[in-house]
């Protein structure tokens, strides 16, 4: 698995925001094959 450190199956919570990058987060959430995961940036305009 990727993000092993983010994205934990034995704990909860399973998501760990401060186990990666933000970069590297986006990146594994955009390659999601079902789409269930999803980002918002607070804060930030993006264009």
């Amino acid at each position: 698995k990727q993000l092993s450190n983010v994205f934990r199956q034995s704990v909860i919570p399973w998501i760990h925001l401060d186990g990666e990058s933000t970069d590297r987060i986006i990146e594994q959430v955009k390659r999601c094959p079902s789409g269930a995961l999803q980002f918002k940036l607070n804060n930030k305009n993006v264009a």
